[in-house]
């Protein structure tokens, strides 16, 4: 069974979501952790569930390829838009799986418009609490606790499912939103949703797991790869005693990235444009192509995401037109060791164009 990824205009947001399966619908509703998505949190469910229903799990506003908000947003903003977003599918009615955030959205599409709703599935669902002494043994862990790498494992062997494999190391990772308006993270967003002004303090970094959270997403939006420990460490104990944000921290970090390294270090330059041509194109860059970039960057440093999102946009280009094959085909032989067939290639060609993806979307999805 295939999973497909797809885009709707729901109200005011171009929609992104996947699809799978026949059957009731089921509607996969995930949290608002930092980087969070449909297919983050619920890509080792569809499948199985796909087999006997209809599974649609989208990403909310301000998470994943859903259009950002443009205004501060409160909690009913985020239901209407999942209740316009079954509209636009005409889904009359549907089970709801809801994760953390997801759930306390689930819970009011529930009670305001009951007869659309079929079963509730809620997991660990905000706006409720749990008994004093499961909330002692859930937090017994964290008692006194550190950022290791050890410690770390030891979290995610508790929390999630599959934690040996790389994808899921990149639960860590918290990926932020790659628009202009989210730049600054998806932390805004939770922030928002949670009903705290962006001023909602934390003393420094030495807080354990928010250290981790918030280094390891600047170095991949930066950089286009993750920290060393020497790395977080140096920011641990440089920024440890400030009183910032957590979207203050992250800036802070991702300006000094940008502003310090990407211009004065001119192997890290070079690293992250070889990087961002991989993942776009899935080449590497020639001598002219690498020296163009490595000299625009440094006199006006941007990052590892946007200097993606621009290999896209020249793509989708009339320059790009030969390139833009040559990445379908790449993709192809990396995933299926073949070429595509005319009408393959012609419809990759036209996704990459509408759905503005890189080589690296392509070969995910093949």
């Amino acid at each position: 069974m295939a999973i497909q990824e797809k885009f709707v205009q729901a109200g005011e947001y171009r929609t992104h979501y996947w699809e799978g399966g026949e059957g009731e619908n089921v509607l996969m509703l995930h949290s608002a952790d930092p980087g969070s998505g449909g297919w983050l949190e619920f890509r080792e469910n569809m499948e199985a569930l796909g087999r006997q229903f209809r599974v649609l799990a989208p990403d909310i506003i301000g998470f994943g390829k859903t259009d950002s908000p443009t205004r501060d947003l409160r909690h009913p903003a985020y239901v209407e838009h999942m209740v316009q977003f079954l509209d636009a599918l005409a889904v009359k009615k549907t089970h709801l799986i809801g994760n953390c955030r997801g759930g306390l959205i689930s819970i009011s599409i529930a009670a305001e418009h009951p007869d659309r709703v079929g079963r509730l599935i809620l997991i660990g669902n905000a706006g409720g609490g749990i008994p004093p002494e499961l909330e002692q043994k859930a937090l017994a862990p964290y008692a006194n606790y550190t950022a290791t790498r050890e410690n770390l494992k030891a979290h995610l062997d508790r929390a999630y499912f599959n934690v040996d494999r790389d994808d899921d190391l990149g639960l860590t990772v918290l990926l932020f939103s790659q628009d202009e308006l989210t730049t600054q993270g998806t932390i805004r967003v939770q922030l928002r949703m949670m009903g705290l002004k962006e001023d909602w303090e934390i003393t420094g970094l030495a807080k354990g797991q928010p250290a981790i959270d918030l280094i390891v997403p600047a170095y991949v939006e930066a950089l286009g790869r993750y920290p060393r420990d020497d790395e977080i460490n140096h920011w641990i104990d440089s920024m440890g005693s400030q009183v910032l944000t957590p979207t203050g921290v992250y800036c802070t970090i991702l300006r000094l990235l940008v502003d310090g390294v990407l211009r004065n270090n001119d192997d890290e330059r070079r690293s992250m444009i070889d990087r961002a041509y991989s993942e776009g194109f899935g080449r590497q860059p020639i001598d002219r192509e690498r020296d163009v970039l490595f000299n625009q960057i440094k006199d006006s440093p941007i990052t590892f995401r946007v200097l993606i999102k621009r290999l896209i946009e020249w793509l989708r280009s009339p320059d790009g037109a030969t390139e833009i094959e040559r990445v379908v085909d790449r993709a192809f032989w990396s995933e299926r060791e073949q070429s595509p067939s005319p009408d393959e290639l012609n419809l990759w060609v036209a996704r990459v164009k509408s759905e503005r993806l890189s080589f690296r979307d392509i070969a995910n999805r093949l």
